[in-house]
């Protein structure tokens, strides 16, 4: 897990101090810009599915698609909160990443697809929103 850094609001993203969500099945796809609108894409459909299943555990906190950075600037899941409830012995960025990964390995393909296609959603203008 690093910190990352939204360049869309250099100020409030280190005010609110963001956490990233970096899971390693997806590491491939955020990684590369050739694959950022399907990141963003699968960002914006695992955000419902962990508030859904994470519920009182993210009273408090707050998931969004930000821009990371280590090397070079990627879309990524950030998770921002102050006071959240959460046993003591596991961090909240483990818990949403774990669930991520699980969601990701359970859920069938349709639904992302159907997720991806529903609304009219243009992922290249969401991403380069993102990115911007």
């Amino acid at each position: 897990m690093r910190r990352g850094i939204n360049k869309r609001g250099v100020k409030a993203f280190m005010s609110k101090g963001y956490r990233t969500i970096e899971t390693k099945e997806l590491s491939r796809i955020y990684a590369d810009p050739k694959y950022f609108e399907f990141a963003v894409a699968i960002f914006h459909w695992l955000i419902p599915q962990l508030y859904e299943e994470l519920k009182d555990e993210l009273v408090g906190a707050e998931l969004e698609v930000i821009q990371g950075g280590y090397i070079g600037a990627y879309p990524i899941l950030g998770l921002y909160y102050e006071k959240a409830r959460i046993d003591p012995d596991r961090s909240l960025d483990d818990l949403v990443e774990a669930t991520a990964t699980r969601l990701l390995q359970e859920r069938p393909a349709i639904e992302l697809t159907m997720f991806m296609a529903r609304d009219g959603i243009d992922w290249k203008a969401k991403t380069a929103q993102i990115m911007a």
